[in-house]
Order: structure tokens, then C-alpha cells, then sequence
């Protein structure tokens, strides 16, 4: 039973770092369409979660710490 309360409590914190990876993206990701600067606070966070950030002629590519990469085409 032990066991599976592990697993279950290890489960619930990896979604929590999901939702809030998810949200610090979302605001990245609004950030970077409107063009505003993001905060010191978000500019923290960001480089503790990545890894590194390729920028291609055609697409931007995220690589987060936990091995998690993003890569998005740009729109033309």
C-alpha cells in the first residue's frame, strides 16, 4: 500500500509541474506575441526550467532541463 501512495504522490507532483510549466509557457508565449518584457521573477524561472533555446531560420526550439523540447515553426 506504501508503494502505491508513493507512486500516486509522485504522479500528482509530476502533473503539478506540468500545470505549472504550462502556465509559465502560456505567459511566455503571450509575451512574445504582444511584446512586452517578461518580469525578473519570470526571467528567473525561465532559466531554472531551460536547458537551452535554439533559434533556427525556421523554427525556435526549447530544450527544458527535464528533457521536455518544444519546437514551433514560425508563422509567415
Amino acid at each position: 500500500m506504501k508503494v502505491l501512495e508513493a507512486e500516486r504522490d509522485e504522479a500528482a507532483k509530476t502533473a503539478n509541474q506540468y500545470t505549472e510549466l504550462r502556465v509559465i509557457l502560456d505567459a511566455f508565449e503571450h509575451g512574445i506575441k504582444d511584446g512586452t518584457i517578461m518580469s525578473t521573477d519570470n526571467t528567473a524561472i525561465m532559466r531554472s526550467l531551460v536547458e537551452q533555446i535554439i533559434v533556427r531560420e525556421t523554427e525556435i526550439e526549447i530544450e527544458f532541463k527535464c528533457g521536455v523540447t518544444i519546437r514551433q515553426e514560425y508563422v509567415r
